[in-house]
């Protein structure tokens, strides 16, 4: 089982740029998500990652600017990457709380299911053999061990099977970037 948006209203958040994760779908009845094999190469430019940072912070109800966007495509480190300290400053602009993690890949906090599952898209770095490195957007996973990436300017999603995400953001050192409102920490804490 999929843990993912019904297709018509995943294809409205992602066209608005939203994200998000919640069960319902098995990808292969959903004509718009892509399943990449195995060998595919996944890491590649970081020309799009502009659009996945935007799509995480209006998935938070937040429009970047565009001097943001400009901050973004301007603000790389050493290896291609937009910098996760730029990233990280301009979604607290926003007023989100945002960490920036080496994600584990058990079941526990800072692991990729425990966030999705709880409605938490993440931002992860992904590493190549040339040395390139790219943000990717990831927003759901299924039974089938495959996640879901929120990839193409078009809004498809992307399956990818995890064992191929992990070689990948392992050699991104599993950077992983957390954003949430700064209201949650409130709603939480007054939960029983």
């Amino acid at each position: 089982m999929a843990r993912i948006l019904p297709p018509v209203l995943l294809s409205v958040m992602l066209l608005l740029g939203a994200c998000a994760t919640r069960p319902t779908v098995d990808p292969p009845e959903d004509p718009d998500v892509l399943l990449v094999d195995s060998g595919a190469e996944i890491a590649g430019d970081d020309h799009r990652t502009p659009d996945r940072i935007q799509r995480l912070a209006s998935y938070h109800g937040l429009n970047l600017d565009a001097d943001q966007v400009r901050r973004l495509q301007t603000a790389k480190d050493g290896d291609g990457a937009i910098s996760a300290a730029e990233i990280q400053a301009i979604l607290r602009e926003g007023g989100l709380r945002v960490y920036v993690f080496h994600g584990e890949d058990d079941e526990g906090p800072l692991s990729i299911r425990y966030n999705l599952v709880r409605g938490r898209p993440l931002l992860v770095l992904l590493g190549s053999e040339g040395g390139k490195s790219a943000w990717i957007l990831l927003v759901g996973y299924d039974d089938e061990d495959e996640v879901f990436v929120a990839q193409r300017a078009d809004g498809t999603l992307e399956g990818w099977p995890y064992d191929v995400l992990r070689e990948k953001w392992s050699a991104g050192g599993r950077m992983t970037l957390l954003a949430v409102p700064e209201t949650t920490k409130a709603r939480t804490e007054s939960k029983p």
